[in-house]
């Protein structure tokens, strides 16, 4: 099956890995793939948080840029993971722990767990 999504500005059509870009008349107008390094399975269906995508399976998780879809964050999980987006620095994710991971001035990403409860 495929997913309708609004994200970034742009309406896309999710099917088996790829985004169907539309424009306004919701015809196809370019297409693009998940990149390498994130295996095409069934079982990763986008989420949208914030201006950009979260596609999450076989213990992985990544936060894409709609925009043609290169990778912004990956990250191992222990299991079903969450991501919360709140800007171009600043990512949650949950999965069996709550991690925060937040990008540098020289674009480097640090993590810091948090704990819980």
């Amino acid at each position: 099956t495929a997913s309708l999504l609004t994200v970034g500005g742009q309406v896309m059509l999710w099917r088996r890995g790829a985004g169907q870009y539309l424009d306004d008349e919701l015809e196809v107008v370019r297409e693009a793939r998940l990149p390498d390094g994130i295996p095409p399975e069934a079982g990763y269906s986008p989420e949208v948080s914030g201006d950009v995508l979260v596609v999450s399976g076989d213990r992985m998780l990544a936060v894409l840029d709609p925009a043609d879809l290169p990778v912004i964050l990956q990250v191992q999980v222990d299991a079903r993971a969450h991501a919360q987006v709140d800007d171009n620095a600043t990512i949650w994710v949950a999965d069996d722990r709550l991690r925060l991971f937040t990008k540098d001035a020289a674009g480097e990403w640090t993590v810091r767990e948090v704990e819980v409860g």
